[in-house]
């Protein structure tokens, strides 16, 4: 059974971005959550090995936070997991996504008129992956805080939003 648990973002006003950026953003997004229901019915220790495991079927790599995080070139856009935790019942693990520079080239949607939004745009969530005795039985994730050594790595003008900005 699939759960999705969206948070919103309490805080500021933000420029809006378009879709041009919402679509590089589900580039990454809709991959992880095909893969997240895939991951249903996997065994447990098969998942966590792939979670820690950039061959393994999510996708991303995962950053265990030791490396220089400038190696993940999310300045270009993409996914990182880190931060994993295990307990009895769940695994927990952290991703940031990362649009990388808004190219409305390559856009075949891009509208043509003028854009004064970010020039990038990031999100941070945490993924929860339930299970029943050693099976995974479903997912849900909700915002969560972004590392700041990966933050850095994305330069000045990318801008923050909540995942929830993204569903749809």
């Amino acid at each position: 059974m699939l759960f999705v648990v969206l948070g919103s973002l309490v805080g500021c006003a933000q420029r809006p971005h378009d879709g041009v950026l919402w679509r590089q953003v589900a580039a990454f997004t809709d991959p992880l959550g095909k893969a997240l229901n895939d991951a249903i019915g996997t065994e447990r220790s098969a998942f966590v090995t792939s979670l820690n495991d950039d061959s393994g079927t999510l996708p991303g790599r995962y950053w265990s936070g030791v490396s220089n995080p400038a190696n993940l070139s999310l300045d270009s856009g993409g996914l990182v997991l880190f931060d994993s935790q295990d307990n009895s019942s769940a695994v927990m693990f952290d991703v940031l996504i990362s649009s990388g520079p808004r190219n409305p080239d390559a856009d075949p949607l891009a509208d043509s008129s003028a854009y004064s939004g970010p020039s990038a745009v990031y999100t941070c969530f945490v993924v929860t992956v339930e299970f029943d005795t050693q099976t995974v039985t479903g997912w849900t994730y909700d915002d969560g805080k972004c590392t700041p050594r990966l933050v850095e790595t994305l330069g000045n003008s990318a801008t923050p939003y909540p995942i929830g900005e993204f569903a749809g």
